[in-house]
């Protein structure tokens, strides 16, 4: 197990991260977690903090129908999508963090999060709108699916609050190594913003 992950006493299914002198709670997986990648996500939503009073998270996932070793289409999405809520939004920057998984089924699949200023965006409506339309137009049989408590309306006045540790809690499942060791060799499990600190 990395060594920046203590498992919870009581709980197997639980562990807790140290990230920025905190003990964070994750999800905790036999196989373990890509913990450099997880921390880069927690980064970039810290990042929108420096530049956004409050910011929404929206997790989504996309299921590709036609397996493929690259990730084109989710590029294409990501790119287009991201296009289309900073015209909507009228805003700068969008964070964002996706993660590839395969099944034992060979079924193909990406979780991904979006992060955007919370002051503009308090709803997830239009991003799943948009989201839906521009991934069934790369294929007609992909499609979305919106887990359960997937959106975060988070403040930075409450960065050590309850609702942020759940929102970062939630994101750890994307950093599962479970589903990713089918992944070719080259092909990337992860991709992230490059949002640059204020």
């Amino acid at each position: 197990m990395d060594s920046k992950l203590t498992l919870h006493p009581i709980h197997k299914k639980v562990a807790y991260l140290e990230y920025k002198k905190q003990q964070q709670p994750v999800f905790h997986y036999p196989t373990g977690l890509y913990v450099e990648n997880l921390c880069s996500c927690y980064e970039q939503l810290d990042r929108m903090f420096s530049y956004h009073r409050k910011v929404t998270v929206v997790m989504i996932q996309f299921h590709q129908y036609q397996y493929s070793h690259d990730n084109k289409q989710l590029s294409t999405l990501m790119s287009r999508l991201i296009s289309k809520l900073k015209s909507h939004y009228q805003s700068k920057r969008i964070g964002y963090f996706w993660a590839r998984e395969e099944g034992s089924n060979g079924k193909l699949h990406y979780h991904a999060a979006i992060m955007l200023n919370g002051s503009v965006c308090k709803s997830p409506f239009f991003i799943h709108q948009h989201a839906k339309a521009i991934w069934e137009t790369l294929f007609p049989q992909n499609y979305v699916w919106l887990p359960k408590r997937s959106t975060f309306l988070l403040s930075r006045n409450e960065l050590v609050s309850c609702e942020l540790r759940k929102a970062r809690m939630r994101l750890s499942y994307f950093a599962k190594k479970e589903t990713k060791e089918s992944v070719p060799f080259g092909t990337k499990k992860f991709g992230c913003s490059q949002i640059k600190v204020r």
